[in-house]
């Protein structure tokens, strides 16, 4: 989460959460990126990111992304927060999404299926 004294933190990650809402899925991970180089330790940013990577079928993307946030400092957002982040990734790598040759029979491997961890 952005401190007080970066307010363009702030509305650089909120500008990728109202993208990402409103299903501007481009805009949404150019403003997540923007806001991670601005604060590459953001759980908050990495998590959405992660998460907006897999809905849309990028697990190759969205498993370093879910990976970093894990090891971020949820803040606020709490341990719930980290467990999406926890929970999506073992879906990416029970289902092979990332491309690795692994795979479990019955689980869903459709983008669609990660909407409940958003």
């Amino acid at each position: 989460m952005a401190d007080a004294a970066s307010p363009g933190r702030t509305a650089l990650f909120d500008s990728g959460y109202l993208a990402d809402a409103q299903g501007r899925n481009d805009d949404a991970i150019a403003f997540y990126n923007k806001a991670l180089q601005a604060n590459p330790k953001s759980f908050e940013t990495e998590v959405s990111l992660g998460l907006l990577l897999a809905r849309l079928g990028k697990a190759a993307d969205a498993r370093p992304a879910l990976e970093t946030a894990t090891t971020l400092d949820p803040g606020a957002a709490g341990a719930a927060a980290k467990a999406k982040a926890w929970r999506a990734m073992a879906r990416i790598d029970l289902a092979g999404l990332d491309g690795k040759t692994r795979s479990s029979p019955g689980i869903d491997r459709s983008p669609g299926s990660f909407e409940a961890f958003s």
